[in-house]
């Protein structure tokens, strides 16, 4: 009988630190590789860089084609732009035009 309990309180100071050692272990790996540890944060500022990037090439694009339709208004019709646009759409050519295939 003694010699059971010379065991069981060997383990059971050794149970209450070990708990605790696990228990940290376990946060600190998922404080950096869990869904929102370091590592992810680190991912998720990558794609935000990237997605505004993206964003001001749209931006510029949408001010290019703003600018392009800006010319087509009733007040102002461009008519250069009008021709360029009806023969694109409708395919018309001038009887003088030659056409260059690639």
């Amino acid at each position: 009988m003694e010699r059971a309990g010379f065991w069981a309180d060997r383990i059971g100071s050794w149970l209450l630190p070990a708990a605790l050692l696990a228990g940290v272990a376990y946060f600190t790996f998922h404080a950096f590789q869990g869904k929102y540890g370091l590592v992810a944060r680190d991912e998720q500022l990558a794609l935000i860089e990237r997605l505004e990037a993206q964003r001001t090439e749209l931006d510029r694009e949408i001010a290019a084609l703003e600018g392009r339709v800006k010319g087509l208004g009733e007040d102002d019709l461009d008519p250069d732009l009008l021709e360029e646009r009806l023969r694109a759409t409708l395919g018309y050519l001038k009887t003088n035009e030659v056409i260059i295939l690639p």
